[in-house]
């Protein structure tokens, strides 16, 4: 995530301080920072409240650290962001191929919506 190394040291946190607050592990936040693998929706919530910022930034899709407007992270526009942040990534190779992390970030992320999903239709019933 393109933003997230420099905030997280300019608000003072260390990998491990800002994981155990967004309920990950220290490497786990390494990989983030490092765009090996992106947060589920809920992670990517607690970072942005923790953070006081935006997806967008957090994401590198904008430069301003805070929204002028700063709103509640909505389900849908958290898997929007994520969407964008996936197409970013490099999830294929300059062929086009995906790759075996660009298939791990998708499988990772139809288990996490799947799970979203399954949890909407239980409160809802």
């Amino acid at each position: 995530m393109e933003n997230l190394r420099s905030l997280r040291k300019k608000r003072g946190f260390t990998c491990e301080s800002l994981g155990r607050i967004v309920g990950v592990g220290k490497s786990t936040m390494a990989k983030y920072e490092r765009g090996d693998i992106q947060p589920s929706q809920e992670v990517l919530k607690k970072m942005i409240e923790t953070l006081d910022t935006t997806a967008d930034y957090l994401l590198g899709l904008t430069n301003d650290e805070k929204s002028k407007e700063k709103q509640p992270l909505s389900d849908e526009k958290a898997a929007e962001i994520l969407q964008v942040a996936f197409i970013k990534s490099k999830l294929a190779d300059k062929d086009g191929n995906l790759s075996d992390h660009g298939a791990q970030v998708i499988s990772d992320f139809i288990v996490t919506n799947a799970n979203i999903l399954k949890k909407l239709i239980n409160e809802n019933s």
